[in-house]
């Protein structure tokens, strides 16, 4: 159905192949800047004075919001001739000078409404394959997977796919560094020697990876893959094989990145993500593996918390126990966020109430922290305490560290301040279950491995 719509009442999608999920309306602004040649699309709308007449920009509408399903570049860059204070500080001057040589500016659009993603797959499918600076712009590898599993579930690079997102999260590589390596990490699992080193359980078009090493293990063999990753010495890149991959496997075990024993049960590496290869749920399942495996996705998807806490507070036991049997992070991730941070924030403070001497020390400063301080002062404070008598390991305190990073609007602290303070953060549940796997180390530490006096 054809419509005429504003600009302003179309919202840029968060699930656009063309970038990993982004919720933040500008942050999908300054990547598609960055990454998707903005700015020679809108410097060709600005001196022709309107769009393609033969491009129709497609939408539907979720959550009673109109969301750009076709022509994210096109409606991207029309908000910013009409706004250009929408883009960062440093690109705002360009598109300033383009909006001044507009005589009419551009307010409305003519759309094809759909009544769903599902309804427009088959179109959009067919319309990625030019590529020039102003015409639509053909999906990489790593855009062309995300669409390859909405569709049918079965990329062919689904593994990678979910190691980038990883390794993003963790920002052990930048966003602009993605779209050049899918094809040579999907190389790198091919190899059966690289997957069992690595921990790795599943094939290469499995999305949903599952590990049988702890998570930290797994993030420095991935921190030190990508150090490496440019290094001809290691030949690891594109032009890598069989070879080269095994002789790169005896280095990291050289540099003790390869653990020595296994976990007895697996990890999802980002939980919450449907299988590729496994989607299906049978009623009959093949074997008792199957069946153990999609009772713990179930599980996953149910309740955060999947652990014992002894907590002996009344209020703090009610939160943590909403958070473990009543709230399904699928279903309610802002409530499970919120209710993350609560349980997060009285833990630190009934710890503080019991522990009056405990210092925040940083940058060669230190300071008391106090139930009155800010909550990341608490988090580090005690983390540090619990660091110092061995119940948090060094690398669960530099995470804590990453995580919690002051006046930066990312990590985990700035998800769970954003989730109860900004009216325009969204977020995703698997934002949360990220959340919560960084902050789990603390949380079991103040509870369960801190030696609290007998108060009986």
């Amino acid at each position: 159905m054809r419509k005429t719509l504003s600009i302003t009442r179309l919202y840029l999608d968060s699930k656009n192949p063309r970038h990993i999920p982004i919720e933040n309306q500008k942050e999908i602004i300054a990547f598609l800047i960055e990454n998707e040649k903005i700015k020679p699309l809108a410097k060709d709308i600005a001196e022709k004075g309107l769009i393609n007449p033969l491009d129709l920009v497609g939408i539907t509408e979720e959550n009673k919001k109109k969301i750009v399903l076709e022509g994210n570049r096109r409606i991207c860059a029309l908000k910013l001739l009409l706004n250009p204070l929408l883009a960062p500080k440093k690109h705002q001057k360009y598109f300033n000078n383009l909006k001044q040589k507009i005589d009419t500016p551009i307010k409305k659009i003519e759309v094809h409404q759909f009544k769903s993603r599902l309804e427009a797959q088959p179109w959009l499918s067919t319309l990625h394959s030019a590529s020039s600076d102003t015409a639509r712009k053909s999906w990489s590898t790593e855009q062309q997977t995300r669409f390859e599993q909405e569709v049918d579930g079965k990329p062919d690079h689904a593994a990678a796919l979910t190691i980038l997102e990883f390794s993003l999260q963790n920002r052990f590589i930048q966003p602009e560094q993605s779209t050049k390596v899918i094809t040579t990490i999907t190389r790198m699992l091919s190899t059966p020697e690289v997957r069992e080193a690595f921990g790795i359980l599943t094939g290469v078009r499995e999305r949903n990876i599952k590990i049988n090493i702890r998570l930290e293990e797994f993030k420095e063999i991935l921190r030190q893959y990508f150090n490496d990753f440019d290094n001809k010495t290691h030949n690891i890149g594109s032009r890598s094989n069989k070879e080269d991959r095994l002789r790169y496997l005896e280095y990291l075990k050289s540099l003790g990145k390869i653990p020595s024993s296994y976990l007895s049960e697996e990890i999802e590496l980002l939980p919450g993500i449907i299988s590729t290869t496994n989607s299906a749920v049978t009623k009959e399942p093949s074997s008792n593996k199957n069946q153990s495996r999609n009772s713990t996705y179930k599980k996953k998807q149910n309740g955060l918390i999947d652990y014992e806490l002894k907590i002996p507070v009344s209020k703090i036991e009610s939160v943590y126990l909403e958070l473990k049997t009543k709230l399904k992070v699928a279903e309610t991730p802002y409530a499970v966020a919120a209710l993350l941070r609560a349980l997060v924030e009285q833990s630190c403070d009934y710890f503080l109430i019991k522990n009056r001497s405990i210092q925040f020390h940083e940058n060669g400063r230190s300071e008391k922290v106090k139930e009155n301080s800010i909550l990341r002062v608490k988090i580090l404070g005690i983390a540090q305490k619990l660091g110092e008598l061995e119940y948090l390991e060094s690398k669960e305190l530099s995470t804590l560290i990453n995580e919690c990073q002051p006046n930066r609007d990312v990590g985990t602290l700035s998800l769970l301040n954003n989730v109860l303070h900004n009216y325009a953060h969204n977020i995703t549940f698997e934002q949360s279950i990220a959340a919560h796997n960084n902050l789990k180390p603390l949380i079991i530490a103040i509870w369960n491995k801190y030696p609290w006096p007998n108060e009986e």
